[in-house]
């Protein structure tokens, strides 16, 4: 059997996530469920009642990874204090998630069910110990899994009598970490004897000053908790000099918009974000996250491009290891880097620009209507939000 019956048989409406999937991506590109009015909160409300899926993962080609595939399910007992537990988790950054996965790791995902029919999900990496609704990632201790583990226990190793022989598998191939030659090649080790000036096209910066004028006016109205948190303007200095350092010269709404915010305040639950939920980021934590990704793959001894080049510009994050990018190179068009998934600039997921996702993420707001099934919503504490609600198949 690979799927659970409804969880609220009856309930007045329901989805595909009434289910456990047969396979799930986890730290993917896989949307998880949300119900409506949802918040930045881990599992708000009060489920009445939640089902364990259980998925083991098949690791390969590097840092990426194939979807998991369901073993097992059962239902969640206790449900409400299990789910004001996994709100009191501390929350994590994105810079703080580093994980190294071998051989076939196990993962759960929790479907926790709601009395308008409506269900939302929330994932358990074993091998990581986090726990993610697709808004926040936090740390689980094991206590906080030790319930999910007694409930859907790990697969058995298989009978004796029914094992196979098979050749012993050789060593894992050796790492050798990129040279200075191939970091150079890759954008990672740029020269800093050119310096990179801050000269925005006019037309380019009235549009983006533009932008972000409807933009501000929106919170300033609506979410003032979120608009608090836009930072101040970033030094011109400064950004000239990153630049020169990353060895990249910013496209023009990227540094219009530094120069109007340098980034939002990080930790703060009510933080400024673009859809699909990514904080912009200061030049600091641009400097630091274009840092850790080179070092990623000089230790990987990945040259390919296919998941990093030092040509990117790190711009947003989203807390569950995400990173928004900007590719000067072509154009200024705006994608993701994946932890696990790679670089990804497709119609789905990517932008022409950062102008452009501005541009739609203004006109959200102020009409009320989604961007690519995320939808504004502004709680009690006038924080702006976005809830992703795909269409029902």
């Amino acid at each position: 059997m690979t799927v659970v019956p409804q969880l609220l048989p009856g309930a007045g409406r329901t989805s595909a996530w009434d289910r456990c999937p047969a396979q799930f991506t986890f730290l993917g590109k896989n949307q998880l469920p949300t119900r409506p009015g949802a918040t930045t909160r881990l599992v708000p409300g009060e489920p009445g009642s939640a089902v364990v899926c259980r998925y083991q993962r098949r690791m390969g080609g590097g840092l990426r990874e194939a979807p998991a595939r369901l073993i097992g399910f059962h239902p969640l007992p206790d449900v409400r204090s299990y789910a004001e537990r996994a709100d009191r988790l501390p929350v994590m950054g994105s810079g703080s998630i580093a994980c190294l996965y071998v051989g076939e790791p196990l993962s759960d995902l929790v479907l926790f069910s709601y009395g308008d029919g409506r269900v939302q999900g929330l994932s358990i990496d074993e091998s990581c110990k986090l726990v993610t609704n697709g808004r926040r990632t936090a740390k689980a201790d094991q206590g906080f899994v030790d319930l999910v583990n007694a409930l859907v226990p790990s697969p058995a190793p298989p009978s004796p009598t029914l094992m196979v022989t098979t050749p012993a598998p050789g060593p894992a191939p050796k790492r050798t970490p990129l040279t200075q030659a191939r970091l150079e090649a890759i954008g990672c080790a740029p020269s800093a004897d050119h310096p990179i000036p801050v000269r925005p096209d006019p037309a380019r910066a009235a549009a983006t000053d533009q932008v972000w004028r409807r933009i501000e006016t929106w919170l300033r109205a609506h979410a003032p908790a979120t608009y608090a948190t836009l930072g101040p303007p970033a030094d011109p200095g400064r950004i000239a000099a990153l630049q020169t350092r990353l060895g990249v010269r910013f496209p023009d709404d990227v540094v219009v918009s530094l120069l109007r915010h340098n980034g939002v305040r990080q930790g703060d639950r009510a933080a400024f974000q673009v859809p699909l939920m990514y904080r912009p980021l200061s030049l600091d934590r641009i400097e630091s996250t274009w840092r850790m990704l080179c070092g990623i793959v000089r230790d990987m001894g990945d040259a390919s491009g296919t998941w990093w080049s030092g040509r990117l510009v790190p711009i947003g994050e989203d807390g569950g290891g995400v990173t928004l990018v900007v590719d000067p190179d072509h154009g200024g068009r705006v994608g993701d880097a994946d932890d696990e998934q790679g670089l990804i600039f497709d119609s789905g997921e990517g932008w022409p620009s950062y102008l452009a996702l501005l541009q739609a993420t203004a006109t959200s707001l102020e009409s009320g209507r989604p961007v690519r099934y995320s939808h504004p919503q502004v709680d009690r504490s006038g924080a702006l939000d976005w809830s992703y609600r795909p269409p029902r198949s």
